[in-house]
This record gives structure tokens, sequence and C-alpha cells, in this order.
């Protein structure tokens, strides 16, 4: 259980990704939970809500393009402040741009 985990993104890594035909070295932002690393994939596996900074880094993209994605509803949000963003309305975002 990740109960603990406060979502810090610590750094990146560099793992490799197989493909069609080759493999290739990509470069992921990694989340430390304790002496655990875990991925962007994790994150959104292990965590419900979402701040808009874990969704920038998850999406690599800016933070005002994140909040841009709100403000358009292509990213579903918590009507509290602060705003929260749900971690599978960013899995459907990405799979539909074919990510996932």
């Amino acid at each position: 259980m990740l109960g603990g985990m406060g979502g810090i993104l610590d750094k990146e890594r560099w793992i490799l990704m197989p493909s069609k035909n080759k493999i290739t070295l990509k470069k992921i932002p990694v989340f430390e939970c304790g002496n655990q690393a875990i991925t962007d994939m994790g994150i959104l596996e292990a965590k419900i809500l979402l701040r808009p900074d874990e969704v920038a880094a998850i999406l690599r993209v800016s933070l005002s393009q994140v909040y841009m994605k709100i403000e358009q509803g292509d990213l579903e949000v918590t009507k509290n402040k602060p705003k929260r963003i749900k971690s599978l309305s960013v899995k459907n975002y990405l799979f539909k741009q074919g990510a996932i």
C-alpha cells in the first residue's frame, strides 16, 4: 500500500521501451515514495486524485497547459479547493490521445 505517498516528482530516469521493431531509451518522470520509485503510470494506478503539477509531469506539459485542458473539459477536477484532478480523467485523456 502506498499510504504515505506525497507524490513528489523527484527526478527522471531512463528506461528501455520496447516497440515493434526496436528498443528505444526513454526518459520518464519518477515519483518518490520513501525508498521506492514509482513511474507516472504507477501514480495513476495508486492515486485517485492528482495535483495539477503531478498531471503536468505525467502528461509532459506545462502547468498552464494543464489548466487549459481543465477549462476545455479534457480533464475532470473536484469541486473543492485546492483543485485536484481525477486520475481516471487523466487515463481517459491519454487513451483518447493514443498514449495508452
